[in-house]
């Protein structure tokens, strides 16, 4: 039997090794690309259904502060007015400035009454040339459902303003024959949804509200708008058309996908086949049964299947490197082996000491990895602290906003029990001034509740004009009891507004942190006094609050702004509010310093750019 040469034997042997090692890389890559895609894509569901819940919580937030208006409207005498002898001029005038008022105050698109027809004989646009007054609605499904059930509902175009809107609809009842309640109107508030598409915009995933037939009439990509998913059947379009839901739109027949498929056996997702995209989209839902709605969310798995292939690739490529690397060695480790043997004891200690090194140099990175998570852990730690103080600050506050609450709320009582005497007597002047008065003491309240929440909430990355003038007046007015409480004069004095760009939840804090420094200084002190200016000049705003405290220690005089640096006793403060004001300030480009006051103690002074000027500048 022959023996083959050794060259033809080396030669087959490396082709073997090619072969295998190929298959190795090729198995390899296979399985990180699908573990790399499948988790990419849990990260992209998960993403796209947080969105979703997040979307939920904003659209019932948006309907649900009007959900009980229309029955509220139907139960007031100037509307009630209209349903019992036909009425005059006077009662449809009444009925209609009533509307206008309520529908003002609470911020609806309309409000308008129909008579059992389906006819609108009052609405708040009575005075517009787009008014509902004479129109007919009783092809709409709220109208409907509101005679048969008590309740309707209906998204759609308005069919006399050309505007879209939510209609919530609620039925007027009024003794009937045996004195039964009998249906005699509806009252309908519409309700402007649009202004969720602005907050949806710029979202990973494009953001919609489909209704029961898959047509978008929310979206946050404007091209989708009025546009079915899939296409419709006769019947659906049929339906469509009778409801004027959208005014007879052609985008209605012109479809976002022309198919799906189901992308796994869990039904989470379905894979839409987009001809303009360019591939296939994952579409992901979340019913809103109370509305017949469903809220979509379309994401792109394009980067998700790019991040798993280069991540194949990378092993593949891995794979082939540690293999032709070692047959590198073993072609070198044999060429030198005779030579190697007179130095096997100084590469035994080389290879000894290149392992301690290594283990020295593995310890070494563990210690840095340590030192960055507890790093991160202690920004996190002083951000849940510098919140818990501004939170603590804010506490103190609620004693006097609750006195500032009730005596709006006492006023409120007040002229409501006048206005029931006063439309019980029919007049309407009277009434209209009361409800007036009522509406300045509910935006009062209004006004600190909404000061309190952008005190409260934790920072944002949105830089809008703020006046720092009026951000000071609001701090004061909370902190106004707690001011009082204490004895402390203050003066406010300053030369009217001071506009500066930044995030007002921010500079609310830089204020309220300067304040309550002053108070603190000043509450054990035999005089206590707190000025308060605000001035601009020279392109920029200039906020002092000075007081008649004991002033600064020299110790830590030039370390005032870092971190866990009080002048207060302990217990009392953790060192955190200068240090997050001088961060806030450098973050809006300004600065901030201190000095002696001419009250006795300590004058801290901020500086921000105008509004005017920066704009000038870019």
């Amino acid at each position: 039997m022959s023996r083959l040469p050794m060259n033809v034997t080396a030669r087959r042997g490396r082709i073997l090794l090619f072969a295998a090692v190929g298959l190795a890389a090729a198995g390899l890559s296979l399985a990180v690309q699908g573990w790399v895609l499948r988790d990419n894509l849990a990260a992209l569901e998960g993403q796209a259904r947080e969105r979703l819940t997040l979307a939920a919580a904003s659209v019932e937030a948006a309907i649900g502060r009007f959900r009980y208006l229309p029955q509220v409207i139907g139960q007031t005498p100037q509307i009630r007015a209209l349903y019992g002898a036909p009425p005059g001029p006077a009662a449809i005038d009444t009925a209609n400035r009533h509307l206008q008022a309520i529908s003002g105050a609470a911020g609806a698109a309309a409000l308008y009454v129909l008579d059992r027809d389906g006819t609108a004989i009052a609405a708040s646009n009575w005075d517009t040339p787009g008014s509902f007054i004479g129109h007919g609605y009783a092809y709409r499904p709220y109208y409907r459902e509101a005679i048969e059930t008590g309740e309707g509902s209906f998204y759609g175009i308005g069919a006399t303003t050309g505007q879209p809107g939510y209609f919530l609809a609620s039925r007027i009842d009024a003794p009937g024959p045996g004195g039964r309640p009998a249906p005699v109107g509806i009252a309908v508030v519409k309700v402007d949804l649009t202004g969720l598409e602005r907050e949806w915009a710029g979202a990973d995933a494009t953001l919609g509200i489909a209704d029961a037939d898959g047509i978008l009439f929310l979206a946050a990509r404007p091209g989708w708008r009025y546009r079915p998913l899939f296409a419709l059947d006769g019947r659906a379009q049929a339906s469509i058309l009778a409801e004027r839901r959208y005014a007879g739109l052609p985008s209605v027949t012109r479809p976002i996908f022309r198919s799906r498929t189901e992308a796994d056996d869990q039904g989470r997702s379905v894979r839409l086949l987009d001809p303009g995209a360019g591939g296939d989209l994952l579409l992901f839902t979340l019913p809103l049964p109370d509305h017949g709605w469903s809220l979509i969310a379309v994401a792109d798995p394009g980067p998700a299947r790019t991040n798993a292939l280069v991540a194949a690739a990378a092993a593949g490529l891995a794979v082939i490197v540690v293999v032709l690397a070692a047959v590198l060695w073993r072609a070198r480790r044999r060429a030198r082996i005779a030579e190697r043997r007179s130095k096997d004891e100084l590469e035994r200690r080389v290879a000894e000491r290149t392992e301690a090194l290594t283990a020295a140099n593995r310890r070494l990175e563990d210690e840095i990895e340590e030192r960055r998570r507890a790093e991160a852990e202690l920004h996190r730690t002083r951000d849940d602290l510098v919140q818990a103080a501004k939170l603590a600050a804010l506490g103190q506050a609620f004693a006097g906003l609750a006195h500032e609450i009730n005596q709006p709320l006492a006023a409120l009582k007040t002229y409501l029990a006048s206005t029931r005497l006063l439309s019980g007597r029919g007049e309407t002047a009277k009434v209209a001034a009361n409800i007036d008065v009522m509406a300045e003491a509910v935006d009062r309240v209004a006004g600190l509740t909404g000061q309190l929440k952008r005190l409260a909430r934790r920072d944002g990355h949105d830089s809008v004009p703020v006046d720092l003038a009026a951000v000071l007046d609001g701090v004061l007015r909370l902190l106004a009891y707690r001011l009082a409480d204490l004895g402390i004069a203050v003066e406010r004095t300053g030369d009217g507004p001071a506009v500066v760009m930044g995030e007002a939840g921010r500079l609310d804090q830089v204020v309220m942190n300067l304040v309550s420094n002053a108070i603190d200084a000043v509450r054990g002190r035999e005089t206590r006094r707190i000025r308060a200016v605000v001035e601009t000049g020279g392109g920029t705003a200039r906020l002092t609050v000075e007081d008649s405290g004991p002033g600064i220690d020299p110790a830590i005089r030039d370390r005032l702004f870092e971190p866990f640096v009080t002048t207060k006793e302990a217990g009392d403060g953790l060192g955190l509010g200068l240090a997050t004001v001088y961060r806030i300030v450098r973050d809006h480009g300004g600065g901030i310093s201190h000095r002696p006051s001419d009250l006795g103690g300590t004058a801290f002074v901020v500086t921000l750019p105008l509004a005017e000027a920066k704009t000038v500048a870019e």
